[in-house]
């Protein structure tokens, strides 16, 4: 009777496990840019099987929080941000453009 709870537990617990988030970015405030951004790193993962989850936060927050590596990245900045953000690698994917 042990074994079988015991296995049960584990097999429910890979299933939790599974359906979890792979890759955590952060992102400024909640715009119509960052919405569409999310959206196509969201799908763009979900074709190699990767969970994408994205954190809305306050713009300098946001830029902090992935600059101190505690989420994987930032999803969606303008060019050159690493210049002030030394631990961000900026890289060369164009999601989005918007002209000014």
């Amino acid at each position: 009777m042990l074994n079988r709870t015991f296995f049960a537990s584990l097999i429910m617990l890979t299933s939790i496990s599974s359906a979890a988030v792979d890759l955590v970015f952060s992102t400024g405030e909640n715009t119509l840019e960052q919405q569409v951004s999310a959206q196509v790193i969201k799908e763009a993962h979900l074709k190699i099987a990767l969970n994408i989850g994205v954190l809305l936060y306050p713009n300098m927050r946001s830029l902090m929080k992935s600059n101190n590596g505690e989420v994987e990245g930032e999803l969606a900045r303008v060019s050159h941000l690493n210049t002030r953000f030394k631990n961000l690698l900026q890289v060369p994917l164009v999601i989005n453009h918007i002209d000014g």
